[in-house]
């Protein structure tokens, strides 16, 4: 019975479009061969993307083992390269690519500089970039300048401490 279940479920989602958008879209985002027609698919789709967008960065996408698309790394670039390309369409995934930024993915750059503003959550991220010895933090103060956000309470804080990161705030 649990099979014909999940056979008829499984029609019925096909029918609405449901299982196979949401299945196989993350799978080629999972797939170097077939990850760029995913994300034209999903750019196409705008706003309405977002919904698989939030659920790749969020963890509840998973592949057919129970592994989080978003413990696999591609789908995540993609992700935040889709963000990146949309905008302000795509704004209320801001925070899920904050927390990207703290794991130094230079896609997440590309997606919070996409954005017309940006809130503290990106601005505490972008400003812990600042001391790590690396091209990613001039990168982020390039985006903090972007924004205007060089002299944030926060981005202070952190140049007081290090002085690798007000060498760069300096740079830019």
């Amino acid at each position: 019975w649990t099979q014909n279940r999940y056979a008829l479920f499984r029609r019925l989602w096909r029918a609405l479009g449901i299982f196979n958008m949401n299945h196989e879209i993350y799978e080629k985002l999972n797939n170097r061969e077939t990850m760029l027609d995913a994300e034209k698919e999903l750019i196409d789709l705008g706003a309405s993307s977002i919904v698989y967008l939030e659920s790749i960065l969020s963890g509840k996408a998973k592949n057919r083992f129970g592994v989080p698309y978003n413990k696999l790394g591609l789908p995540v670039t993609c992700t935040l390269e889709i963000i990146a390309r949309m905008g302000d369409t795509a704004k209320e995934l801001e925070n899920y690519v904050a927390k990207e930024i703290l794991d130094r993915d230079p896609s997440a750059l590309r997606a919070i500089s996409s954005f017309s503003s940006i809130n503290e959550e990106s601005i505490a991220s972008l400003a812990s970039s600042l001391s790590t010895e690396s091209l990613f933090a001039h990168e982020a103060a390039l985006v903090l300048k972007k924004f205007g956000a060089l002299n944030h309470p926060m981005v202070l804080a952190i140049a007081a401490k290090s002085e690798y990161a007000q060498n760069v705030i300096n740079k830019v």
